[in-house]
């Protein structure tokens, strides 16, 4: 653990020094998945923590935002107050209420690996990605970015619904339902980016977080509600 702890490697991933003075000391919880009796972080075990972190939710959706709002094609004022905007409440005030669990306590790492401590989390970012889709519809936002925050929507309430009997992978979820949307939005020439779904399915695993089921599922019940969604407002034909 101790080698753990100063492994610039490690350290120089953690972005920000809030970030650093509340994860730093958590990252052996974070990394001690693969085997708990042992206290060698061998090389599959690192690469499985990076990919999970630079696929990591907050990032990947942060992405994506900037994405959609470019493909809304808006102008520069418009397209900086809707990233702004959605940035903060899909993302950013998530980050924050994350931080402020793991400061109380009420989680025991970053990845809220516990079934039971996930429930708040995921209530709360509903209620942001309800209030996301609010203010969409009565300012009359972007028609992609609404169905975006729509689909949002329905994939955390169907997992808050699953949360309570199943710990279905967040992070598979997400980087799938991404991936998913690139496709619609920009044709099967993507469909090489499917890897990075892999990728973090092998990950995640790696890491002992889920199991091959939790994660699979989570892949494919975010990709298939992201399918509906949007075909339901006519982006699929």
């Amino acid at each position: 653990m101790r080698v753990l702890r100063s492994d610039p490697f490690l350290i120089s991933l953690v972005a920000g020094r809030l970030f650093k003075s509340i994860l730093s000391p958590k990252l052996p919880q974070m990394i001690d998945m693969a085997d708990e009796s042992s206290t060698k972080f061998d090389g599959q075990q690192k690469l499985a923590w990076v990919i999970s972190r630079i696929l990591d939710p907050s990032i990947v959706l942060s992405i994506m935002i900037v994405i959609l709002i470019w493909q809304s094609r808006v102008d520069f004022k418009r397209g900086l107050f809707w990233s702004l905007l959605l940035l903060c409440l899909s993302v950013i005030l998530p980050l924050i209420y994350v931080l402020y669990l793991m400061r109380k306590g009420e989680v025991s790492d970053w990845d809220i690996s516990h079934r039971r401590e996930r429930y708040a989390l995921l209530f709360f970012t509903i209620f942001c990605w309800s209030l996301s889709v609010l203010i969409l519809v009565v300012f009359g936002g972007p028609k992609l970015l609404l169905v975006a925050a729509v689909d949002g929507l329905a994939i955390l309430s169907v997992y808050s619904l699953i949360t309570i009997f199943w710990k279905i992978s967040i992070h598979s979820g997400v980087i799938s339902c991404t991936v998913t949307l690139l496709i619609i939005l920009f044709g099967l020439s993507l469909s090489p980016l499917l890897l990075l779904v892999l990728a973090m399915i092998w990950a995640r695993y790696k890491m002992r977080k889920h199991t091959f089921f939790q994660l699979v599922g989570g892949a494919l019940l975010t990709s298939s509600i992201t399918v509906l969604v949007f075909s339901s407002f006519g982006y699929l034909k």
